[in-house]
C-alpha cells in the first residue's frame, strides 16, 4: 500500500545514505550551534559549545569503561526486544507506565537515560536516591503534558540525544527545521531525511544491553515514537524485534502533539516563525503515519501488535492482557489487583488548543490521512 496511502515515501536512497553517513555527531553539533547563533540565541550557542562536547565524550568513554568493570556485557545478547511506536500523543506514555508497573522487563527511567553507563550509575545511584527522598526529583510538571521524574519511566527516544540524532532536538532548537540550509542537511527528521544513521541504532543496542544487565530482566522494552522513521533500520539490527504500534484518530493525536510542542517553542519563536514551525511539524506528522503504513508490511505478522487509543482507554485491562501474551511477560502477582487503583489516579496532563490555532482544519487532516480511520476502525 506504499505508494497509494503513503505518498511514495521512499527517498533517493543513494543520495540520502551518503548525506547521513557524512553527518557525524560533531557535524550535527555544528549545525545546532550555527542555528542558535544565526537566530540570536548567543547564550545557547556558547553553552552548547562548552557543555555538549565534554558530555558526549564523557558518555562514550564511560561506555567503554563498562566493558572493563562489567565484562559480562561481552556475553549479553538483546533478544526479542519490544519497541513501542506510534504518533506522539497516541496514549503511548500512559501505556508505557502501565507496563512499567508489571516489574518484569528492562525499561529505562529518566536518569538512566541521562547516564547510560553502568560505571557512572554505580556512582550516582546514591545521589539519585537522596534527591528522591528529598522530593526534588521532578524535572517537568504536568503543565507541560506529563510529569517527568528522575526515577520515572520515560520516552526512550531521548537515548538518541547522545548522538544528537533525534526529533526531540526540535523542541530545544526549533530553528533546525525552520532554516532550509540546516534542514536539508538532515534535521527534518522524517519526511525529508528518512534513512537514519546505522550508528545510532547500533548505539541503541549498547544501551539495551546495559539495561538488561542493570534491571536483571531478559526482555527489554523501549518506547520510540519518532523512531517510526527508523523502523527499517531497527528491524535490520533486531530482526526478532516485536513492534507495538499505537494509533489514535489523527485529528486528536496531531492536535495534542502540536499543543504539546507549542508549550516549549512559543517563547522562542516569533508569530511568523511559529506558523512555519507548525506547518513543518504537521508535515512530519503526516509523514510518520504514512511511513508506518508503507513499512508495516515488512514486519512479520507474529511480531506486530496494533493497539488503538480507544481500546487502550476503554479496555485498559484487556489491552494489557493482550500485550503480555504477545511479549510472553508474566506481570508481578499483585499487578492486576492494583491496576484499577492506578487507573483511578491517572489524570490528563494538559489541555489541547483548537486545531485552527495551528492553521489547520479538521477537513484538511481528513483529506490527508483519513484512510487511517478506515484502516484501524478509529
Amino acid at each position: 500500500m506504499g505508494s497509494t496511502c503513503a505518498g511514495n515515501p521512499e527517498p533517493d536512497t543513494e543520495i540520502m545514505a551518503a548525506r547521513r553517513s557524512a553527518l557525524t555527531t560533531m557535524a550535527r553539533l555544528t549545525m545546532l550551534v550555527k542555528n542558535y547563533w544565526k537566530y540570536g540565541r548567543y547564550g545557547f550557542a556558547i553553552l552548547a559549545i562548552l557543555l555538549i562536547p565534554p558530555l558526549l565524550a564523557f558518555t562514550r568513554i564511560t561506555l567503554l569503561m563498562d566493558y572493563l568493570f562489567f565484562p559480562i556485557l561481552w556475553n549479553i545478547r538483546v533478544r526479542e526486544p519490544v519497541f513501542i511506536m506510534g504518533h506522539p500523543r497516541s496514549g503511548s506514555t500512559f501505556f508505557q507506565k502501565q507496563i512499567y508497573q508489571a516489574d518484569r522487563a528492562a525499561m529505562f527511567t529518566t536518569w538512566e537515560m541521562l547516564f547510560p553507563s553502568l560505571t557512572v550509575r554505580m556512582i550516582l545511584r546514591p545521589i539519585i536516591t537522596g534527591l528522591k527522598a528529598a522530593g526534588v526529583d521532578i524535572l517537568q510538571t504536568n503543565d507541560f503534558g506529563h510529569q517527568i521524574k528522575l526515577d520515572g519511566v520515560e520516552e526512550q527516544e531521548a537515548l538518541f540525544l547522545h548522538r544528537l540524532d533525534s526529533e526531540m532536538l526540535h523542541i530545544l532548537c526549533p530553528w533546525l527545521i525552520l532554516d532550509d540550509e540546516t534542514a536539508n542537511d538532515g534535521f527534518r527528521f522524517g519526511w525529508e531525511d528518512m534513512i537514519p544513521s546505522d550508528n545510532s541504532v547500533r548505539l541503541l543496542r549498547e544501551f539495551l544491553k546495559r539495561q538488561i544487565y542493570y534491571i536483571g530482566h531478559p526482555t527489554v522494552i523501549a518506547k520510540l515514537n519518532p523512531s517510526v522513521f527508523r523502523l527499517q533500520t531497527i528491524l535490520e539490527e533486531f530482526p526478532d524485534a516485536r513492534i507495538v504500534y499505537l494509533v489514535r484518530k489523527p485529528e486528536d493525536s496531531i492536535r495534542s502533539f502540536l499543543s504539546f510542542q507549542h508549550k516549549f517553542v512559543r517563547r522562542l519563536l516569533t508569530p511568523e516563525e511559529q506558523a512555519a514551525y507548525f506547518r513543518h511539524k504537521y508535515k512530519w506528522s503526516l509523514a510518520l503515519y504514512r511511513y508506518f503504513e508503507y513499512s508495516k508490511e515488512t514486519i512479520p505478522e507474529p511480531q506486530l501488535l496494533t493497539i488503538t487509543f480507544t481500546d487502550l482507554i476503554q479496555d485498559t485491562a484487556g489491552v494489557l492482557h493482550n500485550f503480555f501474551r504477545f511479549t510472553d511477560i508474566a506481570p508481578a502477582p499483585d499487578y492486576w489487583k492494583t491496576l484499577s487503583i492506578r487507573l483511578q489516579k491517572h489524570t490528563k496532563g494538559h489541555t489541547n488548543q483548537p486545531i485552527s490555532e495551528f492553521g489547520l482544519r479538521s477537513q484538511t487532516i481528513e483529506d490527508d490521512v483519513g484512510f487511517l480511520k478506515t484502516e484501524y476502525d478509529l
